[in-house]
């Protein structure tokens, strides 16, 4: 399994980018603050639906510590705080409170939820505003202010589905790399038997001649070497040659064909 998904990884595009638009988001915030100092910005999460909650999981992921949560119902808001290390800000609070983060994602439906002018009257510094919401929860005109960034869900959808596009490609290349490695895998199970069955006749082979050894102690002579040898051999044929002539029919045919393939014979 380890090995198959390492192949899907290394050989193929289907792992390649994000698919989750809350992944997406965060990644997108990479392209204005650097991964590496994301502990010391602020995020702001407004809305902990299932999108605002997504966001909120990943978050951690990529580096952020100083994690806020807004929502309508205050009681979600606080189960997903807890869950994911966050503080949380009552959603009748936060427009007071903008001016303190450095990223804020809104995931908030029921269309805009802070005006141009709340904007407008923010300190100037580097914010990265991700409006994730349907409507749109931030004015466009935002994008145009000095040191703020907005990236809205219209870029990151397009994104995703790029991603999946390309996903959905290389999906005939992954079932050809699982079908040739389970191929392999059953290779190997069918081999299984046959490993064990000769490692046992070896273990049978040498307690044989060890018997045989241990009954003549004195330097073995021509002779003697020759009648250890045939002793052996008349021991080791003893249970092979039971079976046959112990088999009837068709299970006959098969031992004796199996048994001709198995050592060559003429």
């Amino acid at each position: 399994m380890f090995k198959t998904h390492k192949r899907v990884h290394n050989e193929t595009s289907f792992r390649l980018g994000a698919s989750s638009v809350g992944y997406a988001a965060l990644e997108r915030v990479t392209d204005f603050f650097p991964r590496k100092t994301l502990a010391q910005k602020k995020l702001l999460i407004i809305g902990t639906g299932q999108l605002g909650t997504d966001v909120a999981r990943y978050a951690a992921s990529f580096g952020f510590t100083q994690i806020t949560l807004s929502n309508r119902t205050l009681a979600k808001a606080e189960a997903l705080a807890s869950e994911v290390k966050a503080s949380v800000l009552p959603f009748a609070a936060f427009a007071e409170q903008i001016a303190s983060f450095d990223v804020i994602v809104s995931c908030v439906s029921g269309g805009e939820v802070l005006s141009l002018q709340s904007f407008q009257s923010l300190p100037e510094k580097r914010r990265v505003l991700l409006d994730l919401a349907v409507p749109l929860s931030f004015p466009a005109e935002v994008g145009q202010l000095p040191g703020i960034s907005l990236v809205n869900m219209d870029e990151l959808l397009s994104k995703t589905q790029a991603v999946q596009k390309v996903r959905e490609d290389a999906i005939a290349e992954v079932i050809r790399i699982i079908r040739e490695d389970v191929g392999t895998f059953e290779d190997w199970l069918q081999d299984v038997p046959v490993t064990q069955a000769l490692q046992e006749l070896k273990r049978y082979f040498a307690t044989v001649l060890e018997a045989e050894l241990q009954n003549h102690s004195q330097t073995p002579t021509p002779q003697l070497s020759q009648s250890l040898a045939e002793a052996a051999l008349q021991k080791l044929l003893r249970r092979p040659a039971k079976t046959l002539k112990t088999s009837q029919g068709p299970n006959r045919q098969v031992l004796l064909e199996s048994l001709q393939t198995l050592f060559q014979l003429a």
